[in-house]
């Protein structure tokens, strides 16, 4: 109890009015995004973001985590959400900001910086988050609006910044900056953060004009790539009785998207792959207080997305005499699709190349026919990022950025990036698909 409440309150006796600002803001404090202390309106939030923000940015998705319960103190995450004020009263800058108990959600790997941390007898926790909790996608971190032009934009960008690291040094909290954007970097560079590399496989689209079909596509790929790929979607065709749907939020088939659906998706497609990959007892069913603790995401969020995020909801479902055996959850703004989740039903037999076909056969097929100009399937393992670029997906680097206010700890935390630099084997030229 006494930890809960020095968490809880870690960040309420600082003082932001302290850190000096040019007439452009009125006052810059936090607060979360939702609940009874909120300040922000979702119209607020969104006059912040422009059309090419990442959806992952928009309140409705947001404020999800809170609503559904993924995201509380029980959990390890307090919101505390850096807002800034013009003199009119106007949000004109945010930071998506969360207080953490843990790295869980972050996407990013720190086993050695932990255990640098407790060689120097440092606590590690509670520490600051920047980004979007569960979602390894690249998306702007220091939010200046949108409308604001391009010098103001920087001027706010520079006093978000300024307040997170006059934040991390008053309270003495490391903070991690995911998936930032790459005119961010230079941001985070000057303000003496730690950059960490980390690489994903994005799908890029033929530009200027896009591939006609998947056919075209494969044709410029290397013989043999495009070969494996016909196989597999010749044989996934093959099964008897499989039926693939793809069902768009912004298609005709979108009423589809109810949360009745999610909910099927949650459970066959979600809930057992983290439970296959958590070391949960597949063979026992997860009680609901059981299930609530051991998964990130619940039945409620999935639902949520139905409700209110159906537009950006791309699904690509296998069925079997009726029956859901696989499928996957992706996200899309018509520009991008972002892969999110996959998986197949506990007591389900796995289809050969399913897993293929889901995450990236259709998803390309789908790309290709809608103009997206590209496919981020986040992050994966890197047996995955091989199976990735074997079908047209080249390496593209995602750092995180590290402010550690602690001058031992910076130290070693430095030490340990620098070290950290070797190129994965996975990125070389020579395994691209491409002729």
């Amino acid at each position: 109890m006494q930890q809960k409440r020095h968490f809880l309150k870690r960040l309420d006796d600082l003082d932001l009015d302290a850190i000096s600002t040019p007439n452009l803001l009125r006052s810059v404090t936090w607060q979360q995004l939702r609940g009874t202390r909120a300040m922000v309106s979702p119209e607020e939030w969104d006059n912040l973001l422009a059309a090419e923000d990442s959806l992952f940015l928009e309140h409705r998705f947001l404020s999800a985590f809170e609503e559904a319960g993924c995201v509380n103190v029980q959990r390890g995450w307090q919101p505390r959400f850096i807002l800034a004020w013009n003199g009119s009263g106007q949000l004109i800058g945010a930071v998506p900001l969360y207080l953490k108990m843990h790295s869980d959600g972050e996407f990013c790997d720190e086993c050695e910086w932990i255990e640098a941390a407790r060689s120097l007898s440092i606590d590690h926790w509670p520490r600051l988050f920047v980004g979007v909790p569960f979602t390894p996608h690249v998306g702007r971190r220091l939010i200046a609006a949108a409308w604001l032009g391009e010098a103001k934009r920087k001027v706010v960008e520079g006093l978000l910044l300024k307040a997170l690291v006059e934040l991390s040094e008053q309270a003495q909290l490391s903070i991690n900056v995911a998936f930032s954007t790459e005119v961010e970097a230079e941001c985070f560079d000057r303000a003496g953060f730690v950059k960490r590399l980390a690489w994903q496989a994005w799908w890029t689209n033929r530009q200027p004009d896009g591939y006609a079909n998947l056919v075209d596509f494969l044709s410029n790929l290397k013989a043999k790539k495009a070969r494996a790929i016909e196989r597999q979607h010749d044989e996934i065709e093959s099964v008897e009785g499989l039926q693939l749907e793809i069902i768009d939020g912004t298609a005709e088939n979108g009423a589809l998207l109810t949360p009745e659906l999610m909910s099927e998706v949650y459970h066959c497609c979600y809930e057992s792959t983290q439970m296959r990959h958590s070391g949960l007892d597949v063979e026992e069913p997860l009680a609901e207080s059981n299930r609530y603790e051991a998964l990130d995401l619940n039945e409620r969020f999935f639902k949520m997305l139905a409700e209110r995020f159906r537009d950006r909801l791309l699904l690509v479902l296998a069925r079997k005499d009726g029956q859901l055996v696989g499928g996957s959850l992706s996200f899309s703004n018509g520009k991008c699709i972002c892969g999110r989740y996959w998986g197949f039903p506990l007591e389900a037999e796995r289809v050969r190349y399913l897993h293929f076909e889901c995450c990236y056969h259709r998803l390309i097929e789908h790309a290709i026919a809608c103009g997206c100009h590209r496919i981020e399937p986040g992050n994966a393992g890197g047996s995955i990022y091989k199976v990735q670029r074997d079908r047209g997906f080249e390496p593209v680097a995602t750092p995180s950025y590290h402010f550690i206010p602690n001058p031992q700890l910076h130290n070693e935390i430095e030490q340990l990036a620098a070290a950290d630099l070797e190129l994965p084997s996975w990125i070389s030229t020579r395994k691209s698909a491409y002729s």
